[in-house]
């Protein structure tokens, strides 16, 4: 085989790899997340629950991409202690109510995926996720720009299983909204997670996440 042929077929591989690791990923994110997502819009749609209005109820939903540092401290049978970067899907979930319409308050699920830690004793798709709460604040000056934080509980867990079994710990988000139009934002973040439960883990990740808000 020559070397045009080889680089061709390792490319055909290597994208073909990452195309089924993408369907896998999708197909775990529309069981886990989006179909009971879009349940709750749709019943909440019907309820007027939304008046385009800051101040009240609102549900947003987004995605883009992480850039995760994982550090394992301390590891169980079977994984292997050592330093990963990753880059891998970000999503974010908020559920909550508007005060005014500088400051609201929400249920987060925030959260970045890896797929294959090199360490782990299994080829899978790992979620470092925060489940918790925060707070969103307008800025009055700079104009369509606010501040991101949360606090909560840290998970590290493997999509193809329940959050009954994920490793815990504590997480923490740091971050900066601006709005492109009304409902549409980009969002940065920083994540950080720090999970001490059997596996010892240090995990932060960069997030860029296009937002859509329902108010």
């Amino acid at each position: 085989m020559n070397s045009k042929n080889g680089k061709a077929l390792f490319f055909w591989f290597y994208y073909n790899t990452s195309l089924y690791k993408i369907k896998l990923m999708e197909k775990i994110m529309i069981r886990k997340w989006i179909t009971p997502l879009c349940t709750v819009l749709l019943l909440t749609s019907n309820l007027d629950a939304f008046d385009d209005k800051k101040e009240g109820f609102f549900v947003s939903m987004g995605a883009g991409v992480a850039g995760t540092h994982s550090s394992f401290k301390q590891v169980e049978e079977g994984w292997r202690s050592s330093n990963e970067y990753e880059l891998g899907l970000a999503t974010s979930f908020k559920l909550g109510y508007g005060l005014s319409d500088e400051l609201s308050v929400y249920f987060m699920r925030h959260s970045a995926f890896v797929h294959g830690y090199n360490n782990a004793p299994n080829s899978d798709t790992y979620g470092n996720c925060l489940t918790g709460v925060g707070v969103n604040y307008m800025l009055s000056s700079i104009e369509n720009t606010y501040l991101i934080g949360a606090v909560g509980m840290g998970q590290l867990s493997r999509l193809s299983e329940s959050d009954a079994k994920a490793k815990k710990g504590k997480a923490f988000v740091l971050g900066a909204g601006y709005e492109l139009s009304p409902h549409l934002h980009l969002e940065g973040t920083y994540l950080g997670t720090r999970i001490d439960d059997g596996v010892k883990l240090n995990s932060d990740s960069l997030h860029v996440t296009l937002n859509y808000y329902w108010y």
